[in-house]
C-alpha cells in the first residue's frame, strides 16, 4: 500500500531516526520507514516516495552457540561526524605521542654513555690504587734495607769494640808497650827524680821507697 507524505513530515522522521539510530543500532539507508512500519523508497521522480512492505523476519534457530556480536552500525548523520572527529583525535594523539622506539634508543644511548663514564672512573681509581700499592711496596722494601743496614752497623760496632780490646791486650803484652811506657816515664821522671827518691828514702825510711833501680850516688851519701 503506497502513501503520499509531505516533505515536512518526511524531514521530521529523518531527524528522529538519525537521533535514535546510534543507540538502537538501526541502519538508515536511502529509504526511510514510515509510521505504519512500511519502508519508503525515493523513486527520484516528481518528489514521490514509494512505500515498501517490510521484509519477513528469518526464522532463528537456537544451536546452543551464540554468534559473534554484530558491530553497531554508524549512521551517515551525527554518527558519521563523530567517527570523523574520533579519527582526527586519534591521529593528533598519535602525532603528539613520542615514538616508543626512538625513546628506547635514546634511553639505551644514555645508559651506554653512563656505563662508559663509570668505566673510565673505575679505571682511574684502579690506576690510583695500583700506584699507591707500588709506593707502599717500595717504602716497605726501603724499610727492610734500612733495618738490615742498621743491624749490620750494630754488629760491626760490636766487633770493633771486641777487636780493639783484643788489640790493646795483645799490645800490653808486647815488648813495644813496655818500651813505650819506659819512654813516657823517662820523659817525666829523669835523673832528678832518682835524686828525689834517694832523698825521700834517706829522710823517711819508713816509707819503703824502692831504690833497687836507682843508682846510688856515693858522693852525696857521704
Amino acid at each position: 500500500m503506497s502513501k503520499r507524505l509531505k516533505l515536512s513530515d518526511l524531514a521530521k522522521v529523518v531527524a528522529q531516526k538519525a537521533a535514535t539510530s546510534i543507540s538502537k543500532g538501526v541502519v538508515i539507508s536511502e529509504g526511510f520507514e514510515t509510521t505504519s512500519g512500511k519502508r519508503v523508497l525515493d523513486d527520484g521522480s516528481k518528489g514521490k516516495q514509494v512505500a515498501q512492505s517490510p521484509e519477513p523476519k528469518k526464522a532463528r534457530t537456537d544451536t546452543g552457540v551464540s554468534g559473534a556480536p554484530a558491530r553497531p552500525p554508524v549512521a551517515s548523520g551525527v554518527g558519521g561526524h563523530l567517527r570523523v572527529f574520533s579519527c582526527r583525535t586519534q591521529q593528533g594523539f598519535c602525532r603528539e605521542r613520542p615514538q616508543p622506539k626512538k625513546a628506547v634508543a635514546e634511553s639505551a644511548e644514555m645508559e651506554m654513555v653512563r656505563a662508559q663514564n663509570r668505566a673510565i672512573e673505575l679505571e682511574g681509581l684502579a690506576e690510583e690504587q695500583a700506584k699507591g700499592k707500588k709506593l707502599t711496596e717500595e717504602a716497605d722494601a726501603k724499610d727492610k734495607v734500612i733495618a738490615k743496614l742498621e743491624a749490620r752497623i750494630s754488629e760491626l760496632e760490636k766487633n770493633k769494640s771486641v777487636t780493639q780490646g783484643r788489640i790493646i791486650a795483645v799490645f800490653k803484652e808486647s815488648d813495644d808497650f813496655l818500651e813505650a811506657v819506659r819512654g813516657s816515664a823517662s820523659s817525666y821522671f829523669g835523673d832528678g827524680f832518682d835524686f828525689c827518691k834517694r832523698q825521700l828514702a834517706h829522710q823517711y825510711p819508713d816509707l819503703g821507697v824502692d831504690l833497687e833501680d836507682v843508682e846510688m850516688d856515693y858522693e852525696l851519701s857521704l
